[in-house]
């Protein structure tokens, strides 16, 4: 496969990837970034992960489309507690216009731990063009 075109997809793109050097973007923009197929079916909020940004290495193609859409995804557990049962987490997913990779709302308060996860993005008008192989 040399080149790919598809009407949209859906990539996730971790919060520390952006955190560490990735740039901010918002719904309408037009985006190149590079990516990887996940091994097995990755699902969040009801939505099939088509790939997964990446720009630490194990990248194998790039990207190019529309954003049309931006999901967050963060946890929220009770405020101290070390050990959290898989019941009292929450997981929040929230629909925004533009992504820094530090959604300074949420940030943890007296009641409540967040952890803030990553993106679930949208794209249209998609090209997947693959890397060469490494050496």
């Amino acid at each position: 496969m040399k080149e790919l075109k598809m009407e949209s997809c859906n990539i996730y793109y971790d919060s520390w990837q952006m955190q560490c050097c990735g740039d901010p973007f918002s719904v309408g923009d037009k985006i190149e970034w590079t990516c990887e197929i996940p091994k097995k079916d990755v699902n969040r909020h009801g939505v099939k992960i088509d790939f997964l940004e990446e720009h630490h290495g194990d990248e194998t193609h790039t990207i190019v489309g529309t954003v049309t859409k931006i999901i967050s995804e963060r946890s929220e557990s009770p405020q101290g507690e070390k050990v959290v049962s898989y019941h009292k987490v929450d997981v929040v997913y929230d629909e925004l216009q533009h992504a820094d990779g530090w959604e300074s709302e949420y940030e943890s308060d007296e009641v409540v731990d967040r952890t803030f996860w990553g993106y679930i993005v949208e794209l249209k008008d998609v090209t997947l063009k693959k890397l060469p192989a490494r050496k």
